[in-house]
C-alpha cells in the first residue's frame, strides 16, 4: 500500500520535470538558467533523451542482481523516451520547410547572415545575396570595410545598395554591424536617437513612408551574460511595438526564449520561419545537422506584411562562418 502514493509522487515529479524543461516558458522561466539553455534545440533535446534511454537500459541490463535498479533504470528510460517523444514532436511541428516566391517589385526579399567577424569574404556575401535577389542585406559581425566591399559589388551587378553601418569596438568585428538596403526601395538613413542592444550593435533604418528595417544582434546568453541577453530581447521586443517594421539578425534566442516578449514571437512582430513551417531548421552552429543546430537567426515582420517563402542556406561550410545565412520574402498586406 505504501509504495502506491510514492510512485504517484514520483509520476507526478516526473511529468513536472518533463514540462519544466520541454515547455519553460508555461512558467517565464525560458530565459533564465539553465531553462533557457534547454529549449534552443528540440531536435538535440531529443537526440540526447534517446542516448539516455539506451544508456540507462544498458545499466539495467548490466546489473542481473539487482531488481531495484532494473526497475529504476526502466522508469527512468520511459521518462526519457517520453521527453524525447514531446521534443520531436515539437521539431515535427515547427517543420523544416524550405519556401520560395517568384521576386516582384513590391517584394522586400531580406538576406541576413552573421559572418563571424567578417570571416565569409565579401565576393561570397555578395554572391549569396544577389542570388537571393536581396534588396536588405543584414550582416552582424561585418566591419566598414567588408560591408562596403559587398555593397561595391552588388551594384556592379546591378544592384546598388545603400550602406549603414555601426561599431562599437574597430577592432572586435563581432561588434560591429552592416545594413545594405537597395535604392529602390527608399532614401534610408540610420535612427541614432532611438539606441542599440548592448554589446554587439542593432541598426534601425527609417526612411519617409517606408517600413523600418532594423538589422538586430543581440548579445549571446552565456553565464556572464544573461542579463544583458534579456535586455536586448526585450529593446528589440519594443521596435515590434511600432507599426510597418522588418527585423532580421542574430538574436541569439530561439521561438522558446523569445516566449512572454509579446503577443506574437518577437514582441508583435510574426516569424517568418515559424509562419511558413521552417522553424526548426537549425542556423548555428552550421557545423551540426540542421535538426541538431538551433534557429537563432531569424526574421521578423509587423502586421503590415504577409511572409511567402523561407531558405535556410546549407551550401556554405563551417569555416565561413559558424552561422548559416537565411533569406526570407515579404509582401505588403492588400486593402
Amino acid at each position: 500500500m505504501f509504495l502506491r502514493p510514492v510512485r504517484l509522487i514520483l509520476t507526478l515529479v516526473g511529468v513536472a520535470l518533463i514540462v519544466f524543461f520541454l515547455w519553460p516558458q508555461l512558467f517565464g522561466l525560458s530565459r533564465t538558467n539553465p531553462f533557457a539553455f534547454f529549449v534552443v534545440s528540440h531536435g538535440a533535446s531529443a537526440a540526447v533523451a534517446l542516448v539516455a534511454v539506451v544508456a540507462v537500459l544498458i545499466i539495467g541490463m548490466l546489473a542481473k542482481g539487482s531488481k531495484r535498479i532494473r526497475r529504476i533504470t526502466r522508469s527512468l528510460a520511459l521518462w526519457f523516451l517520453v521527453f524525447a517523444i514531446a521534443s520531436a514532436g515539437l521539431v515535427v511541428q515547427r517543420g523544416w520547410k524550405t519556401t520560395t516566391s517568384e521576386a516582384k517589385a513590391t517584394h522586400i526579399t531580406v538576406f541576413s547572415w552573421n559572418t563571424m567577424g567578417a570571416k565569409a569574404t565579401p565576393a561570397v556575401i555578395a554572391k549569396l545575396a544577389l542570388s537571393a535577389h536581396a534588396n536588405v542585406v543584414a550582416l552582424p559581425e561585418t566591419n566598414y570595410g567588408a560591408g562596403r566591399t559587398v555593397a561595391k559589388l552588388m551594384a556592379a551587378a546591378g544592384s546598388p545598395m545603400t550602406m549603414l553601418h555601426t561599431q562599437f569596438d574597430p577592432v572586435y568585428f563581432a561588434h560591429s554591424t552592416v545594413l545594405l538596403i537597395s535604392t529602390s526601395l527608399g532614401d534610408y538613413r540610420l535612427n541614432q536617437k532611438i539606441g542599440s542592444t548592448s554589446s554587439s550593435p542593432s541598426l534601425v533604418a527609417v526612411a519617409p513612408g517606408k517600413p523600418t528595417i532594423i538589422a538586430a544582434h543581440a548579445i549571446a546568453p552565456d553565464a556572464a551574460a544573461l542579463g544583458s541577453w534579456r535586455k536586448d530581447l526585450t529593446w528589440l521586443a519594443d521596435r515590434c511595438s511600432q507599426p510597418n517594421v522588418i527585423m532580421a539578425g542574430d538574436f541569439n534566442a530561439s521561438i522558446d526564449n523569445m516566449s512572454g516578449l509579446g503577443p506574437a514571437p518577437m514582441g508583435n512582430c510574426g516569424d517568418v520561419a515559424l509562419k511558413l513551417g521552417g522553424a526548426s531548421t537549425g542556423t548555428w552552429p552550421s557545423s551540426l545537422p540542421t535538426l541538431l543546430g538551433t534557429q537563432i537567426d531569424h526574421v521578423f515582420y509587423s502586421a503590415e506584411w504577409v511572409p511567402t517563402a523561407f531558405a535556410v542556406i546549407t551550401s556554405q561550410s563551417s569555416s565561413a562562418s559558424d552561422h548559416r545565412p537565411i533569406t526570407a520574402t515579404l509582401i505588403p498586406v492588400t486593402k
